[in-house]
């Protein structure tokens, strides 16, 4: 799968056009765990654990990969509420986890942030924010949504100093927007 991705070749020059496509966390996995393993950090095949999943404790986390051993990070990462709330604390405190930085300083102002090519101005830093159509309006400014298969979220909404986790089936997103925002003006 990965080397069918890699060979998909730029739709346009890095920083001109943004549209989200499954390609882009298979080709980011597999640049991260390349250049994790190259400096030692740890074996390919723990690169994920030893980097994100163990650090955090993360333990229930079941990575797919395709045939080759390169990780999927499109739609094939599963793991108890516990642990992506887990995932978006370490989001929400920047980083930082337990006083070690996993994640550059500013991780959460890059994943708030648009990407500069993004005309729709939703997604920046791998997540959603705010300014999906679906999401305008129900759910506070800064909020950062890591959106899954089958409507599984996780919110992140740092003025609130709160993460939401959302696992199930189910794609009625505005109730689901809906429901975050009444979450978020109650604990404000």
């Amino acid at each position: 799968m990965y080397r069918e991705m890699a060979g998909l070749g730029l739709h346009a020059p890095p920083g001109t056009r943004c549209a989200y496509q499954n390609s882009d966390p298979l080709l980011c996995a597999e640049i991260v765990t390349r250049v994790a393993a190259e400096a030692g950090l740890a074996e390919r095949a723990d690169v994920p654990w030893r980097l994100m999943f163990e650090p955090l404790g993360m333990h229930s986390v079941l990575l797919g990969s395709d045939a080759a051993g390169h990780f999927l990070l499109c739609g094939v990462c599963l793991a108890t509420a516990t642990d992506w709330a887990k995932f978006g604390q370490l989001v929400l405190d920047d980083g930082v986890w337990q006083g070690r930085r996993l994640l550059p300083e500013g991780w959460l102002d890059y994943v708030l942030t648009p990407a500069e090519a993004d005309d729709e101005q939703v997604y920046g830093g791998g997540f959603f924010w705010r300014g999906h159509a679906v999401y305008a309006g129900r759910v506070p400014e800064r909020t950062a949504l890591a959106a899954g298969m089958y409507g599984q979220c996780v919110f992140v909404l740092p003025d609130q100093d709160l993460v939401v986790v959302r696992l199930g089936q189910g794609e009625n997103e505005a109730l689901l927007a809906t429901v975050v925002g009444e979450v978020a003006r109650a604990v404000a």
